[in-house]
């Protein structure tokens, strides 16, 4: 990772790693995302992917990721995978308006898990990161972001006693009925301006909901508690929304394969991604 003062945190660009005991490969473009190719204005019917550490790819190959395996199977689209490990809706969000109107993508994707919502009332998770606040529209609050090596040097004179009384009350509140609903609420106001973007700049949105953890597994069809939510805010603001977990169950059916739960799921996973999205836009993609 490397330092950005408005959204955080990026990848280093031009990362070339292998892990022979492991038999993996992660590199990252000039802009440091994990792509194959350099973004161009040039390219045609580019698609936006908007996500996390499970879009990004982490624990996974080069040739694993569901970005590679759209890009080497379309027939007509670029797919930019803008995914970044940690980030939150508020991050995305930040991403898309930073390269929307140079790249004009005909379609964007947000990937949707249960983790992102909970990100996006932070002002740090890992490193500081950009959070938005709600005063009568979506505030942007970035000036707080400074870099690991200032953090380090700004903690001398921190009283840390003063750091309890957030982190108990942070405690005391988690999953009650008004952390959640402030949870949701952000969320919709930060996904409603995506649409906003996206509306003013021609790209179509999609949102699709992709299961982790235990999630990944489960084999009930009845939907999760956040799903519910994406579903129910799409359905508000005539978004097409899709999720993943039939696909996910469909592997799980067919091969009896067991998705990872603990960190990231792999090739499989990203197998059902894809099967997904291609669902989403036809065959013909």
């Amino acid at each position: 990772m490397v330092f950005d003062s408005e959204l955080g945190w990026v990848y280093k660009p031009n990362l070339k790693i292998n892990d022979f005991s492991k038999d993996q490969s992660l590199s990252t473009n000039l802009l440091g995302y994990r792509n194959q190719f350099e973004f161009s204005p040039s390219h045609n019917n580019i698609v936006f992917l908007l996500g996390d550490s499970f879009v990004f790819g982490d624990e996974s190959s080069n040739e694993e990721v569901s970005s590679y395996l759209l890009n080497s199977n379309s027939k007509k689209h670029k797919f930019y995978n803008l995914g970044v490990s940690g980030y939150g809706h508020d991050q995305m969000l930040v991403t898309f308006e930073r390269y929307v109107e140079k790249y004009k993508p005909v379609r964007t994707i947000l990937f949707f898990n249960f983790t992102d919502l909970h990100r996006n009332i932070l002002s740090f998770h890992d490193y500081f990161k950009p959070y938005y606040t709600w005063e009568d529209d979506l505030l942007l609050h970035t000036s707080h972001i400074v870099s690991r090596e200032q953090a380090i040097s700004d903690e001398f004179w921190r009283l840390k006693f003063l750091e309890f009384i957030p982190i108990m009350l942070m405690r005391r509140n988690y999953n009650s009925k008004e952390y959640n609903k402030n949870i949701e609420f952000i969320t919709s106001k930060i996904l409603e301006r995506m649409l906003t973007v996206a509306n003013n700049n021609n790209s179509k949105l999609n949102i699709i909901y992709i299961p982790i953890a235990h999630e990944a597994n489960a084999v009930e069809a009845k939907e999760f508690g956040s799903e519910k939510f994406m579903f129910s805010f799409c359905k508000q603001n005539n978004i097409e929304c899709s999720s993943a977990r039939a696909a996910f169950r469909k592997i799980k059916n067919d091969s009896g394969h067991i998705f990872k739960e603990q960190g990231h799921w792999r090739e499989q996973g990203h197998r059902a991604v894809y099967e997904t999205v291609r669902r989403i836009m036809g065959p013909d993609q």
